[in-house]
């Protein structure tokens, strides 16, 4: 079964995604893909909500400065998302 694609309810960094997959490889922006490349999606698979999946997230401990050292990577990712998604790049 094929399901109509339907950007609506997408956060941008799983419209972004979506949009990789769609795009023809060698229409791919190289900036976008060198980020993707070096960062990963950093968050592990994405998963269904759960209630264990809840409680593992909120009893799990966050190094604040370690998360902080990575950048704003995602900024510039979500920028470039933006800009092929309104046809300036």
């Amino acid at each position: 079964m094929t399901r109509r694609f339907d950007p609506r309810a997408m956060k941008v960094g799983v419209l972004s995604a979506a949009l990789q997959e769609l795009t023809p490889r060698d229409r791919r922006d190289a900036e976008i893909q060198a980020m993707v490349k070096a960062n990963g999606n950093g968050a592990g698979s994405p998963t269904k909500y759960s209630a264990a999946h809840r409680d593992a997230l909120l009893n799990r401990e966050f190094d604040r400065i370690a998360l902080a050292s990575h950048g704003l990577g995602y900024e510039r990712l979500d920028q470039l998302t933006m800009e092929v998604l309104l046809g300036v790049r």
